[in-house]
């Protein structure tokens, strides 16, 4: 199968990406704007594909649940045997500033690196599927300010996530297009309604996606007062 072909060359470390012309599936070691599109290493038969998407794990922040991904990955993505996640976004905490400072639990806002590693070693692993992941624009302000890409240096350390750009990447599964966005930044008052109308109304692909996925659509909210210095002077002091 085709898709046998593109992860048996990627794994010997090529780019492979796989498109679709008048019916015919075609693999190319080079991305053109003709074929445009990642390949997702999937068996083309005629059972059903299955996708999984999430956003917004926020690894690096206290609120983050990592507990709950990985029993998505244990047990529900395997359960059912799932073909690929896409995560459109917010894998990590991203750069911190000093708006959510108060719950970064891992990160360091002039080494990335203490981040991506804790992002490296304890994202869930999967072993059948890989995890296909965009970058978000708080993850994005890491390689502005620093020349970092938190999720390229995160998907080169770990054989079963893929980094897809950022911010969009439209994907073609069997024909269906499927264009996934990380619409807005983390908290941003503008995730509503009318904001994915107008992306909606203003897509650039010269072929129009018949699917598109919105993630990171957060509105503002105040974060949490952990209070984790008062708690543990007050635990030292008796």
């Amino acid at each position: 199968h085709i898709a046998d072909m593109a992860d048996g060359l990627r794994k010997f470390g090529h780019d492979v990406y796989a498109y679709e012309k008048e019916g015919v599936d075609y693999l190319s070691l080079k991305r053109t704007e003709e074929t445009g599109l990642e390949a997702v290493p999937i068996h083309l038969t005629n059972r059903k594909i299955k996708i999984a998407f999430i956003s917004e794990l926020r690894m690096g922040a206290f609120q983050s649940q990592i507990s709950m991904a990985d029993w998505l990955y244990e047990e529900v993505f395997k359960r059912e045997m799932v073909d690929a996640v896409i995560c459109g976004g917010g894998m990590t905490i991203g750069q911190p500033t000093p708006t959510i400072q108060p719950d970064v639990f891992k990160g360091d806002a002039k080494n990335p690196t203490v981040l991506t590693n804790y992002v490296i070693k304890h994202f869930p692993k999967s072993v059948g599927f890989k995890t296909y992941v965009i970058s978000s624009s708080r993850e994005l302000q890491s390689k502005t300010k620093l020349g970092i890409n938190l999720i390229k240096t995160i998907a080169a350390a770990r054989e079963d996530i893929s980094y897809m750009g950022d911010l969009e990447r439209t994907f073609d599964i069997r024909g269906v297009r499927i264009k996934v966005i990380s619409a807005w930044d983390d908290n941003s008052p503008k995730g509503v309604s009318y904001g994915v109308q107008k992306i909606v109304d203003n897509v650039s692909d010269e072929k129009k996606p018949h699917i598109i996925v919105a993630c990171g659509m957060h509105k503002r909210s105040e974060l949490p007062d952990y209070g984790a210095p008062l708690t543990i002077r007050h635990l030292l002091n008796h």
